[in-house]
């Protein structure tokens, strides 16, 4: 797991020093340095080094030209910058961005000017190197979000669901009295997921907001994005829900507009 900070020349300007970035590097941080650059392998992807962040190398001669400069002083420089990337990693996102605020004397959620974006974007990497969110997916029986949990799960993202509780040597037992138990289950298991690092989907029927916030909240509280998807689909569901109960769900659906938080 690691935390990727890029600065950004927001109103025409860096909003760090070359002091800033040495201070990083002293404190732990990974820069990328002007004079280095991202490893790749050969599909494209980054190369990673022992710490799961992107290896670095001494830069090319492919990549010298008009924005990347060796100055008088013999440092380069990408349009003035000595760096515009740093990586920290063992920490998570909360934690990086206390800390780099306590090392810069930022803040990390500055406003910079609107054509440009904000100044300084963190974002934080599982083990795998995939970026390190929670996503929630809510919809009817049968519209399809097992489905959708599957395909997340074949790169990376561990599973959950309320209804794995019921399932005992691949047989399915539903009990209405156990309902209970297995959400609080479910919400154990993501938060284990969320603690150890790891990407995960949830996918539950959530008709309404309260029953994802205790998820929402967990991964607030370690520093993780949440990405709500709403599944549409009209298919025969899988586990025989009977269509009155259905009915049900759908009468208390209630609109949840924030798609990310």
């Amino acid at each position: 797991m690691y935390v990727e900070y890029e600065s950004n020349n927001s109103g025409g300007s860096w909003w760090l020093e070359d002091e800033h970035w040495k201070a990083l590097e002293a404190a732990g941080w990974k820069v990328l340095w002007a004079s280095l650059e991202e490893k790749h392998t050969d599909k494209g992807d980054y190369e990673c080094d022992t710490d799961g962040t992107p290896l670095l190398v001494p830069i090319g001669d492919s990549s010298l030209g008009s924005v990347i400069r060796k100055g008088a002083d013999g440092e380069y420089r990408f349009l003035g910058a000595l760096a515009t990337h740093a990586f920290r990693a063992g920490l998570s996102l909360r934690e990086a961005v206390d800390e780099w605020e306590r090392v810069t004397g930022m803040d990390a959620t500055a406003e910079g000017c609107e054509c440009c974006g904000r100044p300084h974007v963190f974002a934080e990497y599982d083990d795998t190197g995939g970026a390190m969110e929670l996503v929630l997916i809510r919809g009817l029986p049968g519209s399809g979000k097992t489905t959708m949990a599957r395909v997340l799960a074949m790169v990376g993202y561990e599973h959950h669901e309320a209804d794995h509780y019921f399932e005992r040597g691949g047989i399915y037992r539903f009990d209405p009295a156990e309902l209970p138990k297995a959400h609080a289950w479910c919400l154990e298991r993501a938060t284990n997921s969320i603690a150890r690092g790891v990407r995960c989907v949830v996918a539950n029927t959530f008709t309404q907001r309260w029953e994802m916030q205790p998820y929402m909240d967990a991964a607030h509280a370690a520093g993780v994005a949440v990405r709500v998807i709403e599944a549409r689909g009209e298919w025969e569901n899988c586990h025989g829900v009977p269509t009155d109960a259905i009915e049900r769900m759908r009468s208390r659906w209630e609109t949840v507009e924030v798609v990310s938080a």
